[in-house]
C-alpha cells in the first residue's frame, strides 16, 4: 500500500500527515488521529464507490448504449494554429465536405440504434458535445444535429466548444432556442503568444462574443475554458482579461480550465519544468488559490476537482474506483465522428490507430489504444493520483513522461490547496518510497511558507 508523509507548516510548527492513497486514509503521524473531516462528512460521507475497469491494450475497454456523454467529432479543420494544440498533426485528416448533408442524415437516422436515450429515453442525464477543429466551421452541421437531437431527446444537454472567432449574431437566438451551451476557449493574456490574434482584442469579434455572452450567461449557457501552461498559469489574470475585454463583472465569468498536455514535440515546450521554474509556479499558483479559493475565482472545473478530492477523503475512496481524468475510459463515454467511427477520444482520428470500432456494431468496440493509470509505472506510487487521475490515457514514451511531469506539478499544488483549506497548514514537503515510481526518490519539496505567509498578510491588510 502506497503511503506518504505530508509535512505541513501549522501554527509555526511542522506537523506530519500520513496519507494512504489506497483507501484515502489521512491521519496525524504524532497522535494517530484522523484529520478533522467534520466540515466534509455531512456532504460526502454517503458516497458510494464503484470499481472501474483497469483497461489496457490486452484488456480493452468496451462501450455501452447507456451513454452519459457523447462527443461528436465534426472534423479537424481550424482557422487558427495554436502552438500547443493536441490536433496540430491531424489537420490533414479533415474529412471532405458533407455533400447534401448525407453524413449528418445517416448519423441521425442510426443514433437510436446505438444510444438508449438516457433516463426516460428523453435524454435526461446525457450531454452531447460538438467538437472540431474549430467547431463553428461546421455550423450548418451543428444546426441540423442540434435541432434533430433536441427534438428526439428534449432533456438532453447540448454544448459546443469553439475558439470564439467565428461567432455570429444569428447564433445567439439559435443557442437560446436549443439551449446550446457555448464553451469558448480563451487563455486570457497568454492568448496572443500561443494562439495568435486575440478575438477579444478585435472589435468585431469582441462585440459578437459580448453579445452572445450577455444573452446566454443569464441562462447558464456560456463559459470560458483556459489552457494552462508553464507560461500562462494565473487563472485570476485570465478571468480578469476576459471580463475587462467584455466589460462585465469578473464574478459573472465562469472559467473552467484544462492543463496543457503535450501531444507533440512543440507541446513539450509548454511543460512545467523541474527545479526553480516549477517551484516558482507552484508558489504563485498556491498563493492565488489559497488566498482567494476556487469558489471566489468562479472556477467550475477546479472547484469540481477539489470537491472530488474532499469526497475521496471523507468517504475513504478506494483507488480501485478511480477512473481516468477525461472519463473516456468509461463505457458510458463515447467519441464518434459523423461517419460512425468510434474514437479513443474527440482529439483523435479514425484514419490513425484510434479507430476502435463502429457505432453500428457497438458491442464489438474495444478500447485497445489506452492504458488505465494503474497500468503505468508512475501512478500507483504517486501522492496526487486521486487528483490527477492518470493524465492522458493514450500517450506513450517521451510524451507520456512529459505529460506525467506536467500533471504532477499542477496537482501537487491542488493537493496543497486542498490541505490548506482543510487544515490551515501549508504543505512544504512530500515524503515516500520511490515517489512516482522513480527509484530512490523519497522527498519532494513544495511550498515555502514564509513568502506565502508574508504575501497573505499583505493581501489581508488590503481587505481591512
Amino acid at each position: 500500500m502506497a503511503h506518504f508523509a505530508l509535512t505541513l507548516k501549522l501554527d509555526q510548527k511542522d506537523r506530519r500527515l500520513v496519507y494512504q492513497t489506497e483507501n484515502s486514509l489521512m491521519f496525524w503521524e504524532d497522535s494517530g488521529e484522523l484529520v478533522d473531516l467534520s466540515s466534509l462528512l455531512q456532504r460526502y460521507q454517503k458516497q458510494i464507490w464503484h470499481g472501474v475497469s483497469a483497461i489496457s491494450p490486452s484488456e480493452p475497454g468496451v462501450k455501452s448504449r447507456d451513454l452519459e456523454i457523447i462527443k461528436i467529432q465534426l472534423g479537424f479543420a481550424c482557422n487558427m494554429a495554436c502552438k500547443y494544440c493536441s490536433q496540430n498533426n491531424l489537420r490533414a485528416h479533415t474529412a471532405g465536405k458533407d455533400k447534401n448533408g448525407e453524413r449528418v442524415r445517416s448519423f441521425l437516422e442510426k443514433m437510436p440504434q446505438w444510444f438508449s436515450g438516457g433516463k426516460g429515453k428523453d435524454g435526461e442525464g446525457v450531454k452531447v458535445e460538438f467538437w472540431g477543429g474549430e467547431s463553428l466551421l461546421y455550423w450548418q452541421e451543428i444546426v441540423v444535429l442540434a435541432e434533430k437531437i433536441r427534438e428526439r431527446y428534449p432533456k438532453i444537454q447540448l454544448g459546443v466548444i469553439t475558439n470564439g472567432t467565428l461567432i455570429k449574431e444569428e447564433m445567439v437566438d439559435f443557442a437560446l432556442k436549443q439551449r446550446l451551451h457555448f464553451v469558448i476557449s480563451h487563455d486570457g493574456p497568454g492568448f496572443q503568444e500561443a494562439r495568435g490574434r486575440d478575438p477579444l482584442q478585435q472589435p468585431v469579434s469582441r462585440e459578437n462574443i459580448r453579445r452572445l455572452f450577455l444573452a446566454l450567461n443569464p441562462h447558464g449557457l456560456v463559459s470560458f475554458n483556459a489552457t494552462i501552461t508553464s507560461r500562462n498559469y494565473s487563472l485570476r489574470k485570465i478571468r480578469a482579461h476576459i471580463a475587462q475585454s467584455l466589460a462585465v463583472p469578473e464574478n459573472e465569468v465562469l472559467l473552467t480550465m484544462d492543463l496543457m498536455t503535450p501531444y507533440d514535440q512543440t507541446g513539450m515546450r509548454y511543460v512545467i519544468a523541474d527545479g526553480e521554474e516549477g517551484r516558482h509556479l507552484q508558489q504563485e499558483v498556491f498563493h492565488e488559490l489559497a488566498t482567494l479559493g476556487p469558489q471566489d475565482l468562479h472556477l467550475g472545473q477546479l472547484a469540481k476537482r477539489l470537491r472530488q478530492f474532499f469526497a475521496s477523503i471523507a468517504g475513504s475512496q478506494p483507488l480501485s474506483s478511480v477512473g481516468q481524468m477525461c472519463e473516456m475510459d468509461l463505457p458510458s463515454s463515447l467519441a464518434v465522428d459523423l461517419s460512425g467511427n468510434v474514437l479513443t477520444c474527440q482529439n483523435t482520428t479514425a484514419l490513425g490507430g484510434h479507430r476502435i470500432g463502429q457505432v453500428d456494431r457497438l458491442e464489438e468496440v474495444r478500447l485497445t489504444s489506452s492504458h488505465h493509470w494503474s497500468r503505468r509505472k508512475e501512478c500507483p506510487q504517486c501522492p496526487v493520483v486521486h487528483l490527477c487521475r492518470g493524465s492522458c490515457m493514450f500517450l506513450e514514451g517521451d510524451l507520456w513522461q512529459s505529460a506525467c511531469q506536467q500533471h504532477f506539478h499542477w496537482n501537487a499544488i491542488l493537493l496543497a490547496v486542498a490541505l490548506y483549506h482543510l487544515t490551515g497548514g501549508i504543505l512544504t514537503r512530500i515524503e515516500g518510497e520511490n515517489i512516482r515510481g522513480k527509484d530512490g526518490v523519497r522527498r519532494i519539496e513544495l511550498i515555502q511558507p514564509e513568502p506565502f505567509l508574508q504575501r497573505l498578510q499583505e493581501f489581508q491588510s488590503t481587505l481591512r
